[in-house]
């Protein structure tokens, strides 16, 4: 009643209807918007690790048509409904075989020592994609200060080593961790960096020297029962509670590079600085982290042996001095794409250059044909392999014979398609 009145008396006859607003947009159509920013702006991705999950928002997500269509759904057996924070995985059909899911929770948590983890916060997933190799993937959700990451990730690591070592392993996670921690109550970043340097693994940030990077930003108004932790409007910003708190993790004997990450507080595919989370656009008040795994060609993961697969690590050719042509020198010094493509049939990249519809059974509905970009042999060491990124505006065109040598059995294909979904059959 007392903060009503407050309410009242400083915007009279507003409160109402901005509370409506903000019910609306963080409650009840929360999870609408969550499903509408996926089906947006993140359509495309292979594997999607999602947190602190509501059984509504499950249901929802199945009935989107986009989510739906492009992704398999998985779920913890410890699914919590009543809890609403549970952790889950989409994954993409186009890249995985749906149907090798297997939940192995149970699994990681027989390692860990001590009850730090509540019912669906975690979630770990045995599967295989499309060309037969396995992938361990795990999804997970840190307590309020972030003390539980760490014996969870030492966990997943120890039982990663007694049953899953043919698997490649990437975690997405919340881990909780604070920027700036004062004391052992809290679990600091840089106490976090050292951890998963000590289990092997590299995370999606290690590259990054901003001490001050970020993914959540938020500040309590007066309106809300915890008033020593209220935030004046003038100091918003300046007092806000700021932390890098998500994470992507994997192995490095298993991964060549992690590349493109991004952040997102806007829903697409954009972050703003100094925007406090959540807000009317952005439901969440934690930032979307993405970026783009190479994984190594030896890693402990092999092929099965019916593919004809080189390596599928998102990663550019580098064309050799002799055949370096000026409209692509771009490529070779460094111009960024992240949409390519691999194939070993010659005839097939010839069908679409020449745009030849007989083809487009191999390219997932609604989608382009694309582009030849750029063809040559197959590289003899990963070494000759340009780990690159992305843009998106590049479309300089390269003729299919020009490159067109006798003695090449793989040609590389650079296409007007994101990496995320450029594995489909006909391709390798």
């Amino acid at each position: 009643a007392i903060f009503i009145y407050i309410a009242n008396r400083v915007s009279p006859g507003k409160w109402e209807e901005i509370r409506k607003t903000l019910c609306h947009v963080l409650i009840d159509g929360k999870d609408d918007r969550v499903c509408q920013i996926l089906a947006e702006s993140y359509d495309n991705e292979v594997v999607l690790f999602l947190q602190e999950v509501s059984a509504a928002f499950v249901g929802k997500a199945k009935a989107n048509p986009t989510l739906s269509s492009r992704f398999g759904i998985f779920l913890p057996s410890s699914f919590d409904g009543k809890r609403n924070q549970n952790s889950i995985i989409l994954i993409s059909e186009d890249f995985f075989d749906l149907d090798s899911g297997v939940d192995v929770t149970d699994c990681v948590l027989s390692h860990l020592e001590g009850n730090f983890v509540a019912a669906g916060d975690l979630f770990a997933l045995s599967i295989e994609d499309k060309i037969g190799k396995k992938y361990l993937l795990v999804s997970f959700h840190g307590d309020s200060n972030g003390l539980s990451t760490r014996p969870v990730l030492t966990g997943l690591d120890q039982a990663f080593a007694a049953g899953f070592q043919d698997h490649l392993l990437i975690c997405g996670l919340d881990a909780n961790t604070i920027s700036q921690a004062q004391d052992r109550f809290h679990h600091g970043v840089d106490t976090f960096r050292q951890h998963i340097k000590g289990l092997g693994m590299i995370s999606v940030w290690d590259r990054e020297e901003d001490r001050f990077l970020t993914t959540t930003c938020s500040a309590r108004t007066s309106l809300q029962m915890q008033l020593n932790k209220a935030v004046s409007f003038k100091n918003r910003f300046s007092a806000a509670s700021v932390s890098l708190k998500d994470w992507i993790v994997a192995y490095g004997s298993q991964v060549d590079n992690m590349f493109g990450n991004f952040r997102d507080n806007t829903g697409a595919r954009r972050f703003v600085d100094e925007s406090l989370l959540p807000t009317t656009n952005f439901p969440s008040d934690h930032a979307i982290v993405g970026c783009t795994v190479c994984f190594r060609e030896n890693s402990s993961a092999e092929p099965s042996s019916n593919t004809s697969s080189t390596d599928i690590t998102g990663v550019q050719f580098e064309l050799p001095p002799s055949e370096k042509r000026n409209d692509v020198l771009a490529v070779a010094n460094g111009t960024l794409y992240d949409y390519w493509g691999i194939s070993e049939n010659v005839s097939f990249l010839s069908k679409i250059q020449d745009n030849d519809n007989s083809c487009s059974e191999c390219f997932p509905d609604n989608t382009a044909m694309p582009e030849v970009l750029l063809v040559g042999s197959t590289p003899t060491s990963s070494s000759q392999l340009s780990r690159q990124g992305s843009n998106r505006g590049m479309h300089n065109s390269v003729f299919f014979n020009d490159f067109m040598k006798g003695d090449a059995s793989v040609w590389i294909l650079f296409c007007c398609r994101p990496l995320s979904t450029a594995i489909c059959k006909g391709w390798f």
